[in-house]
């Protein structure tokens, strides 16, 4: 059984500009960085699916990079398929 963590980042208004510009360098990172760690899935430009075993350090510096600028995020570790967690 394969575990997922879903990672979210909060994109800044349009207002907080000093804010938008992070996030900006932040997407481009790790838009990057997704490509290149094994079946990591962008879902939208600020939603990943990230498979547990693999994708550890990718999650540990979203994180990082996500909270040293100020930028909200959530994460959801996910057990089970899923297919059994798209249909509860």
């Amino acid at each position: 059984m394969k575990h997922y963590i879903l990672l979210s980042v909060t994109v800044p208004g349009y207002d907080e500009n000093e804010k938008l510009a992070q996030w900006q360098s932040l997407q481009q990172r790790l838009a990057g960085r997704a490509k290149t760690t094994k079946d990591i899935e962008v879902l939208a430009e600020n939603t990943w699916l990230i498979p547990r075993a693999q994708g550890m350090p990718f999650l540990a510096e979203c994180v990082a990079l996500a909270s040293r600028h100020g930028i909200e995020h959530r994460i959801w570790f996910l057990d089970g398929e899923l297919e059994k967690i798209a249909a509860a």
